[in-house]
């Protein structure tokens, strides 16, 4: 599965940004350093989340609720103006 974030949720903020990081080209796929991805490979023990064991280190465990990004979260809704939510993204295959 991979996700993108919908035009409604981030209207206004393509001027903001001059290039695109790997980071941003990575993380709507699920292809950046998340624990799940690198499992896939074996590059990874688990794809459990270090915040907690019980949950997969997603992409959207990283958007939504793991603390170890919380900060960064915060940066980007403030940014966006929006909060970061499931609904905001659409499924792509």
């Amino acid at each position: 599965m991979h996700l993108s974030l919908s035009e409604t949720s981030v209207q206004g903020t393509s001027a903001q940004t001059d290039r695109m990081s790997s980071q941003m080209t990575q993380t709507p796929t699920g292809h950046g350093e998340f624990a799940e991805y690198l499992h896939s490979f074996k590059l990874k023990d688990s794809q459990c989340c270090t915040c907690d064991r019980a949950k997969n280190q997603d992409v959207m465990h990283g958007f939504e609720d793991c603390v170890i990004f919380a900060r960064d979260r915060v940066v980007v809704e403030i940014g966006m103006g929006t909060r970061i939510s499931r609904r905001n993204f659409l499924e792509t295959s």
